[in-house]
């Protein structure tokens, strides 16, 4: 109808009514474009926003888990200081004692990555957070390597590879099944009581649990590779501490970490 008027209105030279029909011409196309434009980001945000929430709510459930994960390391090193001061002789346990602690010296965690963050990465949307601090600290969390540099020295430790190298296995097995990890709550996780935390007795003869001492007492480089445990670990974990701190104020509430069922499946080692 328009195109038909101003071919009409140049037949007849009316310039006046050809410039107004080119001025309505342009502000339709700005008004079109602007209208997209403005569609297009309010996609974007709305987008952004739903991005958002799906990683706040991960990263805070997570955050919860790297608590549990530090304190987690924070009994291992507890346990494994109790075996050097023992071994030392700074204190004396009994054997059962020590051979529970050693036990729990040699253990390590491990951490999962958010779903949310792995399919942001993979589509490309994390682009839309990177700027954000959300974003920049999921980054550095997700990114960084740091629970898994401590998760692999742990699996890889000397000391780890000592004493289940030495220890015979059925006294091996039976103090994991009394002393090893056990299921935490979500009460628990938040309260700090972690998958060693808690007293435990074991149903073994004498000679079992003296025997299994006196095989770690007999090597020459068992206080070496304990020392080193702990050494490597305090100064992995403590780094840690520092980028617990930084999120804390993302932690997720404890509705929402049971509602994400993340500890019906996440199981310390």
């Amino acid at each position: 109808m328009l195109l038909r008027r101003i071919i009409q209105h140049i037949k007849n030279q009316n310039w006046f009514a050809i410039f107004i029909d080119f001025i309505i011409v342009v502000l339709g196309v700005f008004i079109g474009i602007q209208v997209a434009n403005w569609n297009e980001k309010r996609i974007l945000r709305d987008k952004t926003e739903m991005l958002t929430e799906r990683l706040a709510s991960d990263f805070g459930v997570d955050m919860w888990l790297a608590d549990n994960f530090y304190h987690y390391n924070e009994t291992v090193i507890e346990n494994a200081k109790l075996v050097l001061k023992d071994i030392t002789g700074r204190v004396e346990l009994t054997d059962e004692k020590l051979i529970i602690a050693a036990f729990r010296a040699t253990q390590f965690n491990r951490l999962p990555i958010s779903s949310t963050y792995k399919e942001l990465i993979a589509t490309g949307d994390y682009d839309l957070l990177a700027k954000s601090e959300l974003g920049k600290l999921a980054s550095v969390y997700y990114e960084g390597g740091q629970f898994n540099e401590i998760e692999n020295d742990g699996k890889n430790s000397d000391y780890r590879r000592l004493f289940r190298s030495l220890i015979p296995i059925e006294v091996q097995l039976h103090v994991a099944e009394r002393c090893g990890d056990r299921n935490i709550s979500t009460a628990e996780l938040i309260r700090h009581v972690g998958a060693l935390s808690y007293d435990c007795q074991l149903d073994l003869t004498e000679e079992q649990i003296a025997l299994s001492v006196e095989l770690l007492r007999s090597r020459s480089d068992f206080v070496q590779t304990i020392r080193l445990r702990i050494a490597n670990l305090s100064m992995q974990n403590n780094d840690f501490k520092f980028l617990l701190d930084a999120t804390e104020s993302y932690r997720a509430s404890e509705e929402l970490i049971e509602s994400s069922g993340v500890l019906k499946v996440f199981r310390p080692n």
